[in-house]
């Protein structure tokens, strides 16, 4: 790994270990940083940036569901589309992200249920 992956892997790490600690309570600190993790998860960036930014939506999802909708616009088609990634590493970062969703919001009247049918291979 080069410094600048090296670098964004650490990031996620202290961002995992904030939504862990603080929650929904990060949220008002993670919205100032989301335009960062969105820029990342743009089709022309390396994988390993899509891979990190998968992982802090991740946590989005699993530390503070109640605040994830409000950024559903930013992770929902990245999931989906990371699910066929030539990388191992994206593709583990956006199943995850689906199960989380299907963890985090369940039942057939869940506002995810229909994307996360969607996204299980036929």
């Amino acid at each position: 790994l080069d410094q600048d992956d090296y670098i964004l892997g650490k990031i996620s790490d202290i961002i995992h270990n904030l939504f862990g600690v603080y929650g929904e309570d990060f949220v008002q600190v993670f919205d100032k940083l989301t335009e960062y993790f969105v820029a990342m998860l743009a089709p022309d960036r390396p994988s390993l940036e899509h891979q990190w930014a998968i992982c802090v939506f991740d946590d989005l999802i699993d530390y503070a569901p109640i605040s994830a909708p409000k950024y559903q616009q930013h992770f929902l088609e990245p999931l989906a589309h990371y699910l066929s990634d030539t990388s191992p590493g994206v593709r583990q970062a956006a199943a995850y992200g689906v199960g989380a969703l299907a963890n985090k919001f369940p039942g057939e009247s869940s506002p995810y249920a229909e994307f996360c049918k969607n996204c299980i291979p036929r």
